[in-house]
C-alpha cells in the first residue's frame, strides 16, 4: 500500500465497532513493520453531543497509526 486511510465512527463509550475490531487487531499486532513509514489519514464519525466521548474510535485509530510511525 501507498498510504492508510481509517474510516469509523465511535460507538457506545467511545469504543470502536464490534466490526472494525479484527482489522484494529490486525494493524496493531501483525503488520506494523510492513506499514510502517506509510502516510496516514483518519476520518472519524461522530455526534458532539457525546462531549468527551466524541469521536473517540477516530482517536484510537489516530494513536495506533502513531504508534506504527
Amino acid at each position: 500500500p501507498q498510504a492508510l486511510l481509517a474510516v469509523t465512527s465511535t460507538t457506545g463509550m467511545g469504543e470502536l465497532p464490534d466490526n472494525l475490531m479484527p482489522l484494529y487487531s490486525q494493524l496493531r499486532d501483525l503488520l506494523p513493520a510492513a506499514l510502517r513509514g506509510l502516510p496516514g489519514g483518519v476520518i472519524a464519525l461522530g455526534d458532539a453531543s457525546y462531549g468527551d466521548t466524541f469521536c473517540a474510535g477516530g482517536e484510537q485509530m489516530r494513536e495506533l497509526f502513531a504508534e506504527l510511525g
